[in-house]
Parts: structure tokens; sequence; C-alpha cells
């Protein structure tokens, strides 16, 4: 692959991430808030919550599982000059399958728990 269009593809993956994790966290945060403070104003409109709820989860699962698939992706497409450079040498090493198992499993974890505090 051409360097300029496959830096450019890595920038525009990680721009991905770096939008998507706040978003997240913050969604994260407020229905911590709201699920600690706000319980009474939810419990009326559960299913409601848990939807959403399911369907952030999945969204930010979903986008950041891609984002890692294209950077271990792009491990590969790497041309002979970056290769041979030690950056190049552990960006090839990089275990992007644990990376994914991991926010995998993060994000089932958190969208169990905000779920189980909904359901309490």
């Amino acid at each position: 692959m051409e360097k300029n269009l496959w830096l450019g593809w890595l920038q525009m993956r990680t721009s991905d991430v770096r939008m998507m994790v706040p978003t997240y966290v913050a969604f994260s945060f407020g229905m911590l808030v709201l699920l600690s403070f706000g319980y009474d104003h939810v419990a009326s409109m559960k299913w409601q919550t848990a939807i959403v709820v399911v369907v952030v989860n999945l969204w930010a699962l979903l986008i950041n599982d891609g984002v890692i698939a294209d950077i271990a992706a792009g491990a590969e497409d790497m041309d002979a000059t970056l290769e041979d450079t030690a950056l190049g040498r552990e960006y090839k090493k990089a275990p992007f399958a644990v990376f994914r198992v991991i926010f995998a499993a993060g994000a089932v974890l958190v969208a169990v728990a905000e779920l189980a505090a909904l359901y309490r």
C-alpha cells in the first residue's frame, strides 16, 4: 500500500477511537449518575433504558472492534522501509486479537453491570 494512503487510513481509524472512547465513557458515566441518583425517574421506563444501554454498548463494541481490526490489518500493509524499523517490528508483534477480546469483554461487562443496576 502506498505510504501516504496507509498513513491516512491509520490516522482516520485512530481518530475514530479518539471520538468513540470519550463518548462511551461519558455515556457510561451518565448512566451511572442516572441509575444512582435518578433511579426513581427511570423506574417507569426500564425497558426503554435497557434498549439504549444495549444499543450504545453494541455500537461502541462494533466501532472499536472494527478499528482494532483495521489497525491490525495495517501491520500487514506496511511498506519495506517502515517494516524494517524498530517501530515497524513492534507494530507487527502487537497482540491485536487480545486487544479485541479485552475490549469486547469490557463492553459486555459494562452493559451487564448497567442492566443489573437498572433491574435491581
